[in-house]
């Protein structure tokens, strides 16, 4: 695949992971239930480590920038440096641990190595929520990582059971 077309993914997939925050239910935490973390997966699974981040930093610097491309049409440095962009910064681990986990063959291998990746995530977010409202790391796990770590696994499990249904479709991956 020509590098312009791995860049033209990548932009597609920052498009996409855009589209999939504004599928979003609020919840009393703060973080809202979205299927982002099934779209930054599917980017893993789909484009190699490189372009797989780099569809993350795509999204990251259009909501930087104020974009409204983030969960709720948030967008700007708020959001990024508040109680729950650790999540976004995570994301850059999930994906890359999804696309990492595509250079083995053993199934079960992957989808540890891509857990693995939603674990990071959640870290992140568990330690930025912390730092933000300065509280301790085990009442943030309860509050913003405990109910989502389940979704957030089944969205990686789903994205991996369509990368090949997808790859075998779109030649091109």
């Amino acid at each position: 695949m020509r590098k312009t077309t791995k860049y033209i993914l990548s932009a597609l997939f920052a498009a996409l992971i855009a589209i999939f925050a504004q599928i979003a239910f609020p919840l009393p935490s703060g973080v809202p239930i979205t299927l982002q973390t099934f779209a930054v997966a599917l980017s893993g699974f789909l484009l190699s480590y490189v372009f797989g981040t780099f569809s993350i930093a795509i999204y990251i610097l259009l909501g930087l920038i104020g974009l409204p491309v983030f969960s709720a049409f948030g967008g700007g440095p708020g959001v990024l440096f508040g109680a729950t962009g650790g999540f976004l910064w995570g994301f850059f681990l999930l994906a890359f641990c999804c696309a990492i986990s595509e250079k083995f063959s053993n199934k079960i291998l992957k989808l540890l190595i891509s857990g693995c990746g939603v674990l990071l995530c959640h870290l992140c977010g568990i330690l930025q929520f912390s730092l933000v409202y300065n509280t301790g790391i085990g009442r943030a796990f309860f509050v913003v990582s405990l109910p989502y770590l389940l979704k957030d696994l089944i969205c990686v499990f789903g994205a991996f059971i369509l990368t090949k249904p997808i790859k075998n479709r779109i030649k091109m991956f």
